[in-house]
């Protein structure tokens, strides 16, 4: 009997840890989850609204009395900042995305390459790039939106009338 105890006692020392660690795993694959979900939903609002997140000071008051506080993208934020171990969440609303789109990327390679140097070369600071098979898009200040599109029309030839 005894030698069944400490056999049990053994397998609960090894199984137990074990439990916790899956149990944490899970969790963080909920997380991920979440927060994949948070971001397509930012996505899809951005993608009908000019690319911009609302802006919580918009908000009608009695929205945000009514509203649950994690409910409310800010909130979110919050909690994620939390959770990731994050310092803080800066925000910037004097930004811009600049896209080259275009189904012949697939089959010309190096056009982001090229996108990024002529940039890059008159000083234009990349903040965060995206990429498909058919469109580079980048986030720079908002104060070079002009001369971006202009250096990127030469770069490609756009601005040669045909």
């Amino acid at each position: 009997l005894l030698t069944v105890i400490a056999i049990i006692g053994i397998l609960a020392a090894i199984v137990i840890p074990t439990v916790g660690t899956v149990r944490e795993k899970a969790q963080r694959a909920v997380d991920s989850n979440n927060l994949r979900e948070i971001v397509k939903a930012a996505q899809i609002y951005a993608g009908e609204n000019n690319d911009r997140l609302p802006d919580p000071r918009a908000i009608p008051a009695t929205t945000l009395q009514n509203a649950t506080p994690a409910l409310l993208w800010p909130g979110i934020l919050a909690e994620v900042c939390k959770h990731v171990g994050a310092r803080e969440i800066v925000g910037d609303n004097k930004i811009c995305k600049v896209s080259a789109v275009g189904v012949g990327m697939r089959s010309h390679p190096g056009v982001a390459s090229q996108m990024f140097r002529a940039l890059a070369e008159e000083g234009i600071n990349l903040q965060m790039i995206s990429t498909s098979e058919i469109k580079i898009s980048v986030i720079i200040d908002e104060k070079y939106l002009e001369l971006a599109v202009r250096v990127l029309h030469r770069t490609f030839g756009l601005d040669q009338a045909k």
